[in-house]
């Protein structure tokens, strides 16, 4: 394919990174309507908003339509680009897809600590479903074959993640809302089980917050996340009424 001069005024020119879907809206979802090889030459002539996540480009052979950001290598300041407002309004029921930047571990846990269920393929979409904190440091996704935790970092984002809803693991597989945050009263070692004897996976400073996930029937231990550590802490260490502490679920360890 010869590559075609573009004028400066007409846009931004750049180079297609990988093999690319050209899409009529803005959205993974929207229909495709031409696809572009790598090192093919084509003019960035517009923008879906200040992140630059999606690009509209136009082609050789009449292809015109929206490319993914991290698809392009631009060869100018896309700040010069003007936002376009797309006319169908794919986001409006709120769904939050996430495309993976290369093959990505899916987890059965927000952390690299649990196991790996599957992986996503380069470019391969999925259904983002819920997130494991404000800060959306993982997501969870569904496919029709996979459900699972990826890393926020690995995926690129369509739709608002700050809509999901904030899901923890609460024991035997089952996910639930975290009611509140509490604060270390000491230093306090998390444990992988609920004994002093058992391995020590880290250490919450004095005043650093953690959420609680789950309780022993005795009320003794605690099952929390802090960061992306989850783990038992003795709950006398921690700065939580008796009345709260009776309110966390029962842990139910699952039998797998």
């Amino acid at each position: 394919m010869g590559s075609r001069a573009f004028a400066q005024t007409d846009g931004i020119p750049a180079t297609v990174y990988q093999i690319t879907n050209v899409r009529r809206e803005p959205s993974a979802q929207s229909p495709v309507v031409g696809r572009l090889e790598p090192e093919t030459v084509v003019m960035v002539v517009g923008r879906d908003d200040g992140t630059n996540s999606w690009l509209l480009i136009t082609a050789e052979n009449d292809v015109e339509g929206w490319v993914p950001g991290f698809a392009l290598v631009l060869q100018g300041d896309p700040a010069t680009i003007p936002i376009l407002e797309s006319e169908d309004d794919t986001d409006s029921d709120g769904q939050v897809v996430i495309r993976a930047y290369g093959r990505i571990n899916v987890r059965n846990g927000p952390g690299i600590d649990h196991e790996v269920v599957g992986q996503l393929n380069p470019d391969e979409i999925a259904l983002a479903v819920a997130r494991s904190n404000l800060d959306n440091d993982w997501l969870l996704i569904e496919t029709e074959a996979l459900r699972g935790w990826v890393a926020y970092f690995t995926v690129s984002v369509e739709g608002n993640p700050n809509n999901l809803p904030v899901r923890i693991p609460v024991g035997a597989g089952e996910l639930g809302s975290p009611s509140m945050l509490v604060r270390a009263r000491y230093n306090v070692r998390l444990h992988v089980l609920p004994s002093l004897e058992e391995r020590v996976l880290t250490v919450v400073p004095f005043s650093a917050h953690v959420t609680p996930l789950a309780r022993t029937e005795d009320l003794d231990w605690l099952y929390v996340r802090y960061e992306d550590v989850v783990g038992w802490g003795l709950a006398r260490l921690f700065n939580i009424e008796a009345e709260e502490l009776r309110n966390v679920p029962i842990y139910e360890a699952s039998e797998s």
